[in-house]
């Protein structure tokens, strides 16, 4: 009896089931017996395999035999990318992806269910024929959808809004969701959508619902919002909200029209890049459940009015024990008159980064009136971008009371600069008010480019800075 090869182990799952298909197609080449004995595989078994090879491959496995010929059918995770036709030119590639899928979907015969489907298309197709890919797979019960085409225009179709199976929905396509008034998705878990058009498609007053019952996740990067004013959304499980917008233009608004108001009892983690010109309503914000807060402001006028909105926000924060801020939004603050003045006492916060841009810097006063509002801070990061050293041009001149976290909390301090620093003694400034004035620091940790032209800081800046007062007998200045 002819010795059995065995198949080798490998870390890599694809690879580990490409080879047993070649065993597979060898064995049914020279021996007839071990053909029967492989296709009465359980069938659960064969779907497995095949559904964890590439889609192109797995339907490949039709040449095997007459009795393989349709057993690809029961794959249920389909990845459909016209990059795996690269051999050929682009529009035999087309011409080939583009039927490849039809067979595929058409094939997929409604017994069998859909667990995940991939769409990736490089190139243009007809939008009828993307339309119907994307609708096939919704008919076909898929729980998680992801969709990444080259198209400008796309409207997706209905069947989106009432899909009961879809529990992941990525889209990263400048594509176009006629969003109805009241959108409900019953087991969407997670959502994340790059520069989606969304789109209010019934109401005349400019306000939508979104409704999402099992929302968990949502990342919406530069998307933009048509024909809305208003959006109500509606998840009471969600714990993490993630937003990005490049600027105020993406929405057909005027600036502080546009409010968003999410009612997420359960929210933990909160992230919103951009120029702020909307205004965010988090509920219920007494007490807030938020944790975890990153504000990145981004804009070059409107100070007065965009202020007053980061101020508002930040007071909807108040419990959160990890807060990012950009420099810009410290400057809005400072210009919306709320550093050290309206701005809550944040209890719970233990670790504040402070983020500077190419263009601004953070200033240091209002980085100490801030620190006022931090009672039980232990860490302090400032990542610094900017050109200029104003970022840490402060000498105590405000005469004020140290903060709290310096006489017991404040353990850590870290500087990170992304260009030259340190070449003059003033900007020391922040730094040796923080040793002068932080009884129960423990390191001070500053790190400069690798990319420094020069050595920094120079040997007299390093004395000035070792050699400068310091509350504390234990803490320890690394420079990097």
């Amino acid at each position: 009896m002819a010795r059995t090869k065995q198949i080798p182990k490998s870390s890599a799952p694809n690879r580990h089931y490409k080879v047993m298909l070649k065993e597979m197609k060898l064995k049914m080449i020279n021996d007839e017996e071990k053909v029967d004995r492989l296709g009465n595989l359980p069938e659960s078994l064969v779907s497995n395999i095949l559904s964890r090879l590439p889609t192109k491959e797995a339907v490949q496995t039709s040449l095997l035999s007459k009795d393989w010929e349709y057993k690809w059918s029961s794959i249920y995770d389909l990845d459909l990318n016209d990059r795996n036709y690269t051999t050929c030119s682009r529009s035999t590639r087309k011409e080939k992806f583009a039927n490849f899928v039809d067979r595929v979907l058409v094939h997929k015969g409604g017994e069998y269910s859909l667990r995940s489907v991939k769409i990736k298309c490089s190139s243009q197709y007809e939008l009828t024929r993307i339309r119907s890919w994307i609708s096939t797979a919704l008919r076909r019960n898929v729980e998680k959808l992801e969709i990444d085409i080259w198209s400008a225009s796309i409207v997706l179709p209905r069947n989106l809004y009432t899909c009961k199976s879809l529990k992941e929905l990525r889209i990263f396509s400048q594509v176009t969701l006629r969003v109805p008034n009241e959108t409900f998705f019953s087991k969407l878990k997670t959502i994340d959508f790059n520069h989606v058009i969304l789109r209010n498609q019934e109401s005349t007053n400019g306000e939508l619902e979104l409704n999402f019952p099992c929302l968990e996740s949502m990342i919406m990067y530069c998307c933009k919002w048509k024909k809305v004013t208003h959006v109500k959304m509606n998840a009471p499980i969600m714990t993490s909200f993630h937003a990005t917008y490049a600027n105020y233009q993406f929405r057909d608004k005027t600036e502080g029209q546009f409010v968003f108001e999410i009612f997420g009892p359960k929210l933990v983690d909160f992230q919103l890049n951009g120029e702020l010109s909307e205004n965010y309503v988090l509920l219920p914000n007494k007490p807030s459940p938020i944790q975890n807060a990153t504000l990145k402001v981004f804009f070059s006028n409107e100070w007065l009015p965009r202020g007053n909105r980061t101020g508002t926000l930040l007071r909807q924060l108040n419990a959160v024990t990890f807060l990012e801020l950009s420099g810009e939004a410290l400057i809005a603050l400072t210009h919306g008159g709320e550093v050290g003045n309206q701005l809550p006492v944040f209890v719970n916060l233990t670790h504040l980064k402070l983020y500077s841009t190419y263009y601004y810097y953070t200033d240091g006063a209002a980085v100490i009136r801030l620190l006022h509002r931090t009672p039980v801070l232990r860490m302090l990061t400032m990542n610094l971008h900017t050109l200029v050293g104003r970022d840490l041009l402060y000498d105590g001149s405000l005469n004020e009371a140290v903060p709290k976290c310096f006489n017991s909390d404040l353990k850590e301090v870290k500087f990170r600069f992304a260009i030259d620093y340190l070449r003059r003694e003033q900007d020391l400034g922040l730094m040796m008010y923080i040793l002068k004035n932080a009884k129960e620091l423990q390191h001070m940790e500053i790190i400069c480019p690798e990319f420094k032209t020069i050595p920094l800081p120079s040997p007299e800046i390093r004395n000035k800075l070792f050699s400068a007062p310091r509350a504390s007998k234990v803490a320890i200045i690394t420079i990097i």
